[in-house]
């Protein structure tokens, strides 16, 4: 740490098999080593002044050394900022045709263009890289006649291939809006009566009313709901067995998940010392597959992971997230 952590920074890793990018910087903090910041030259400047409105991101590919927050934060210092350039006939029409096959990877095929931004685009003709089709005619007339009614999921039931959030887009791109329904006192009552049992499943005891819309009134009427309290046998088991097994001790506490049970033993001040258990190829195939896409909800799908250790792996794996 102290010999190369100045000159190496993140990449000193590299260096420490087992050690986590954060841990390696809380070690730095506490031996006071602080990396060293290399002065911007008038030759970097004036590259930045020249190409950074044109090429955006892609300007790191000129200054060797510079990361792009790096080159973002001294565009803004320099006054600067990207140009917005309006999409051609033929950048849409080549988005239309490669983009439901290609979705964000189309980025290679329209220099200047970055993924995030085709896929914004792609939003905006309606097009799917799930489906790869657009919009027809009858499915806007179906979304015009039930938007009023409906909700977005029962809406996505009328129209195979199109998901609630794709309806919702559509609708916003439509310019379609619904008016406001009012909670009734008989819904308030349902949801004071159920919410703190069933939390999301009440929607299915509210017909028109969306998952998101009962959080949200739950939340006005201060209703949470209710977790099961840890009896004092689990705590023992936590005690017994959490200091050599971790995260694996859920097997032995039917209910509860490892994310809980880790959370419960940092409650209790108690702290595992199983050995970390290494990343696997398949584990590695899953991040490179949807953290581009997901961030770092893609723990969702690694059930033995923590949303921390997800980032520390990225980070050595060098991949970005595009949300």
């Amino acid at each position: 740490i102290r010999k190369y952590y100045q000159i190496e920074k993140g990449k000193i890793i590299n260096r420490l098999p087992g050690r986590t990018l954060c841990s390696c910087r809380d070690r730095a903090a506490i031996l006071n080593v602080q990396t060293k910041t290399s002065k911007w030259t008038p030759e970097e400047d004036d590259i930045i002044r020249k190409y950074y409105q044109a090429e955006g991101s892609k300007i790191i590919n000129r200054l060797p050394g510079r990361t792009l927050c790096a080159c973002r934060e001294r565009a803004s210092m320099l006054g600067l900022c990207t140009k917005h350039i309006a999409w051609t006939h033929e950048e849409d029409d080549i988005l239309r045709k490669y983009y439901p096959i290609e979705k964000t990877k189309v980025a290679v095929r329209l220099p200047g263009k970055n993924r995030i931004s085709c896929r914004q685009r792609a939003r905006v003709l309606g097009l799917q890289g799930e489906s790869g089709k657009t919009w027809t005619a009858d499915e806007d007339n179906i979304l015009r006649q039930y938007f009023s009614t409906e909700t977005y999921d029962e809406i996505a039931n009328r129209l195979p291939g199109r998901t609630p959030t794709a309806c919702s887009t559509r609708a916003y791109n439509l310019g379609l809006k619904t008016s406001v329904k009012f909670w009734t006192s008989e819904e308030d009552a349902i949801l004071r009566k159920y919410y703190p049992i069933e939390g999301g499943a009440v929607i299915n005891r509210l017909p028109g009313r969306e998952t998101s819309a009962c959080r949200s009134r739950a939340d006005k009427l201060g209703l949470r709901i209710k977790t099961n309290d840890w009896s004092t046998e689990e705590d023992d088991i936590i005690k017994q067995y959490y200091p050599t097994e971790g995260y694996k001790i859920a097997s032995r506490l039917p209910g509860r998940t490892p994310k809980a049970c880790k959370s419960r033993a940092a409650i209790l001040g108690i702290q595992s010392n199983s050995v970390r258990v290494k990343w696997t190829a398949e584990e590695d195939d899953i991040l490179r597959k949807d953290y581009p896409n997901e961030g770092l909800y893609v723990a969702n799908r690694l059930p033995e992971r923590t949303e921390k250790s997800c980032y520390a792996r990225v980070c050595r794996l060098g991949l970005n997230s595009l949300v």
